[in-house]
């Protein structure tokens, strides 16, 4: 079973996205309010 693994993978992917979305929503006037 490789079910810790991509929780894993999906965790690191979420946590390096995050912040990206944050800024980029910063940077446009954060269309999400």
């Amino acid at each position: 079973m490789r079910t810790k693994n991509i929780i894993l993978i999906t965790l690191v992917v979420l946590l390096a996205v995050f912040p990206l979305l944050i800024h980029s929503g910063a940077e446009f006037g954060g269309a999400d309010g």
